[in-house]
């Protein structure tokens, strides 16, 4: 089943896997909703891992004369490509390692070296220092937006509804002092 699944509706599917459908007291929403979104995570960190593209979103900057580091957005999670958009051609990025970022200042222009970046915290330098105006294009990973309200929602594609269930499920299982191995490898048999 494809499409968007809401947070009641995992929650749901959740208690009825781990056998605690009557035990709110016990389990509480919030916890179970806990769990579900650290099985979201889990689950975008391994997708977003493949050469699938489910969640990759772009972000274009104009670079400024001289400057070289640009805030990222705020939900960036992990780069998966830049590019430069200049002289009319996309060029695309090159990484470059912390111990080469000198020679990359030292370069004289972006033709005699091409174009690089670096991730540092929550920026991206742009090397060699830009000497005219240019556009940059991330291709990026976000970062999961957890589910909080139960009408909240998260896009699932084949067998990522059961992986998030499933996987919750076990941390049920494992607090409550029960073998969670059948619903581990029930989660692990939807990734593939």
């Amino acid at each position: 089943m494809s499409g968007a699944v809401a947070l009641s509706t995992l929650r749901a599917e959740t208690r009825k896997r781990a056998d605690v459908s009557g035990a709110t007291t016990r389990h509480t929403d919030a916890e179970i909703d806990g769990y579900i979104n650290s099985a979201w995570d889990e689950l975008h960190a391994f997708v977003a891992g493949t050469s699938e593209d489910y969640f990759s979103t772009l972000y274009s900057f104009p670079t400024v004369v001289g400057t070289t580091t640009y805030a990222l957005p705020s939900d960036f999670n992990w780069l998966r490509d830049a590019i430069a958009l200049y002289n009319g051609f996309k060029t695309p990025l090159d990484r470059v390692e912390i111990a080469d970022l000198a020679d990359w200042y030292n370069a004289s222009s972006w033709t005699q070296a091409g174009v690089g970046y670096i991730i540092l915290g929550q920026n991206v330098q742009i090397v060699p220092t830009p000497a005219n105006i240019y556009t940059i294009e991330l291709r990026y990973v976000p970062l999961p937006v957890n589910m909080v309200a139960p009408t909240d929602t998260v896009m699932c594609y084949s067998g990522w509804q059961e992986f998030i269930v499933w996987r919750a499920a076990a941390t049920i299982a494992t607090i409550d002092g029960r073998d969670p191995a059948v619903c581990l490898a029930e989660a692990e048999r939807q990734k593939t």
